[in-house]
């Protein structure tokens, strides 16, 4: 969470720039990025020998990579051994140096540059309120983006990093190359812009072969992420009074419109309220009837049909069966009467014995008070019969 917050604080802007020195000149290089999704969109390049200039165009609220290259930089290969660095500054003190290196089993490739050299153009850049969060030295850079590129070799200013099965194999140092064109994505650079590009790359996307050396940034980050929090604090409280004061001024308007037509509410509330009291009277008419007709208890019709018709013995058919009858029939504005604890059962049976075994087991029923065989009567084979069921509630 800690770092998705960072990420959003930094921004999506990515800038590079690149300080070339030869023959007591400097060359000064610029690049803009923006990172959009999983995409990389070079916004903004600009080459220059006014250091002024090239001020002019970095955007101070968003990070920064700095590129040195060229005089003042030493870059070599060396055996991979212990005091590997006596072989590059004989008797100098190795921590006056910042070592830039690439390690492999057998050798080592470094760039170095004195501190004073480098801390000097920090400073500097400083001092205008740019934010530097990450320092490359020399070429080596240049294997941040070996994966995007198929030639073998990788040309840049005055060295060339040559490459087996995407490992660094050499550097040479040239004394004059023909400039060479690299295509990454939809994007083509050449050797004196593909550096930059690569200081980005390495920046967002680190290359776990590079050492670089621990210039201490970690002040300068804050420093951004302070000042781009303060930023948006800022924007965000002003928008939120501005927010405020949108907001109260609809609420006095809304607030208004809900008087109006609470009053107009209230009114057809109060007719609301005259027809509940004749819909709560009805509710208690018909609840009254319910209980006298007994239909609101738990053993209703479902469970009394399935307890009579679930024992019918083979040749029993019942060709009538009323559940609390009627005394007698509807009439408007009459009182609904219900034989409420009474079940009529009419039908025919083959056999008095299997009447007989049906009856009995009706009898076993909790819910059964008392069955009263109305009639049995005998035609041809068949015979025809009532049974009156008398019904016991709460059980």
């Amino acid at each position: 969470m800690l770092q998705r917050i960072t990420g959003i604080l930094e921004g999506n802007t990515i800038q590079a720039v690149h300080f070339h020195f030869e023959d007591g000149k400097v060359r000064y290089q610029y690049f803009k990025v923006r990172k959009k999704k999983k995409e990389l969109l070079i916004e903004a390049q600009f080459e220059s020998a006014d250091y002024e200039q090239l001020l002019s165009k970095i955007v101070k609220n968003s990070p920064v990579v700095l590129l040195l290259s060229g005089n003042g930089i030493i870059t070599k290969t060396v055996e991979n051994k212990k005091n590997y660095q006596a072989d590059l500054i004989f008797k100098s003190d190795p921590d006056d140096f910042y070592w830039y290196e690439i390690v492999q089993k057998e050798q080592r490739f470094v760039s170095i540059a004195r501190k004073d050299f480098v801390n000097k153009h920090l400073t500097s850049l400083a001092q205008n309120q740019i934010t530097i969060v990450d320092v490359a030295i020399g070429p080596l850079v240049l294997s941040a983006i070996k994966t995007f590129i198929d030639n073998t070799s990788i040309s840049v200013d005055d060295y060339q990093l040559s490459y087996e099965q995407g490992k660094l194999t050499a550097v040479t140092r040239l004394g004059s190359s023909e400039m060479q064109e690299y295509q990454i994505g939809n994007d083509t650079f050449n050797s004196t812009t593909i550096l930059p590009f690569a200081g980005i790359i390495q920046y967002l996307y680190p290359n776990d072969d590079i050492v670089a050396p621990d210039l201490d940034l970690k002040i300068q980050k804050e420093e951004l992420l302070y000042r781009r929090l303060f930023q948006y604090l800022g924007v965000g409280v002003l928008g939120f009074f501005l927010i405020s004061l949108l907001s109260s001024y609809v609420l006095l308007i809304h607030y208004q419109q809900e008087h109006q037509e609470l009053m107009v509410a209230l009114g057809a509330q109060n007719v609301a309220y005259e027809k509940l009291v004749v819909l709560e009277n009805d509710k208690e008419n018909k609840t009254a009837i319910l209980k006298e007709s007994g239909l609101e208890n738990s053993n209703y019709l479902s469970y009394y049909l399935s307890t009579i018709s679930e024992h019918i013995p083979s040749g029993l058919v019942i060709s009538e069966l009323e559940i609390f009858p009627l005394h007698s029939k509807i009439k408007p504005l009459e009182k609904i009467n219900f034989d409420h604890n009474t079940i009529t059962i009419e039908g025919s049976v083959n056999s008095y014995n299997s009447f007989s075994l049906w009856i009995k087991r009706i009898k076993e029923k909790e819910w059964v008070e008392d069955i009263e065989i109305a009639a049995f009567q005998q035609n041809n084979k068949t015979n025809f019969f009532k049974v009156l069921i008398t019904v016991r509630f709460n059980v």
